[in-house]
């Protein structure tokens, strides 16, 4: 089941990152390449508001680019911060 969600990269020093999960690049059965797997989501991070679960959602990419690998995703939150990602 695939669905689409509105994230903001904040940089906050109550949690990690700029998303606030701690993630593992991983694969997933019957997907083409590497998938971004959420492992952990901190209590009022932007993953947290964005509605992610943890151990259950995956990121795939946003609207125009496939997370292929971790300097692809760190770009796209780097260049999202305070800006809704898609």
């Amino acid at each position: 089941e695939f669905r689409q969600i509105k994230i903001v990269p904040k940089r906050d020093s109550s949690y990690t990152g700029l998303l606030g999960v701690t993630i593992r690049f991983d694969s997933y059965h019957n997907a083409e390449q590497n998938v971004v797997r959420i492992l952990e989501v901190f209590k009022n991070g932007p993953a947290d508001l964005a509605g992610l679960v943890p151990t259950f959602d995956y990121l795939l990419g946003t609207a125009e680019r496939v997370f292929k690998n971790p300097d692809i995703l760190f770009e796209e939150l780097t260049n999202h911060i305070d800006r809704p990602m898609e």
